[in-house]
């Protein structure tokens, strides 16, 4: 688990977002977009598990599988999510 916690410090430290607002179940639109992001990238670009995902984030597997779906048709589709996305990306 402490690989998964490195990539995800190394992914939200330099947007300003820490591992506590990351983890809670904040419902503000900005925390979720970035959580779903973050979980997409670990799954798709990193390769992690969605259950090794869920229990780090202590939710359930298929609320994971859920949200990289939906991440995933919004990175394409919506312009605020791909913006966001390229920020955790490729941090300036």
């Amino acid at each position: 688990m402490e690989k998964l916690e490195n990539a995800i410090n190394s992914l939200i430290t330099p947007i300003g977002i820490s591992m506590e607002e990351l983890v809670e179940k904040n419902h503000s639109k900005n925390i979720s977009q970035v959580r779903n992001i973050v979980y997409y990238i670990l799954h798709c670009d990193m390769g992690y598990s969605f259950n090794k995902i869920a229990r780090f984030f202590n939710r359930c597997d298929r609320e994971i599988k859920y949200r990289v779906a939906q991440i995933k048709f919004r990175i394409t589709h919506f312009s605020d999510d791909k913006e966001c996305y390229e920020k955790i990306v490729n941090p300036r």
